[in-house]
């Protein structure tokens, strides 16, 4: 063989070497992550927060493909609120469908979880210059609770 066609073949097996690899080694999704560390009386509470919401807007088709949880934490005090997305291709929308961190409301039943940090730090809500974050409002059905675990708070709030 020739130093042209030897070349040719060492490239060629070289190409085949990394497409191997490339389709062997895929990435492989990310499993979800089940957030379920609250007592009874808070998934109750959750539950119920979800008929109270479906009963304030009886005009809306809520379902609950639709609803998602935002949580926060400030001095051992946990925040859980149930939102509803009343947009399809908005960013709150976007990131709301690109996580894989669900929390556990019941036995049949587990919404997308969004941290504050998550509304705080995503590229999602940057203005194109960066310089601005957009965070948008949201009405939703909180419950608190304190370091205990005890219930302080239990109704609609918008933040």
């Amino acid at each position: 063989m020739n130093k042209t066609a030897t070349t040719l073949a060492l490239l060629v097996g070289l190409v085949t070497l990394i497409s191997i690899n490339a389709t062997t080694y895929k990435v492989k999704s990310l499993e979800p992550v089940i957030y379920n560390s609250f007592g009874d009386k808070v998934m109750d509470e959750l539950q119920e927060g979800l008929e109270k919401f479906k009963a304030e807007y009886p005009k809306l088709t809520l379902s609950n493909d639709k609803f998602y949880v935002s949580f926060s934490e400030c001095n051992g005090e946990k925040t859980i609120m149930v939102s509803y997305l009343y947009c399809a291709d908005c960013s709150l929308a976007k990131l709301v469908n690109s996580t894989n961190r669900f929390m556990k409301i019941s036995n049949r039943l587990s919404l997308p979880v969004i941290f504050d940090v998550d509304l705080h730090h995503s590229d999602i809500f940057a203005s194109p210059n960066g310089e601005t974050r957009i965070i948008p409002s949201s009405k939703g059905y909180a419950v608190s609770v304190d370091a205990t675990g005890e219930i302080t708070f239990a109704n609609f709030i918008e933040k």
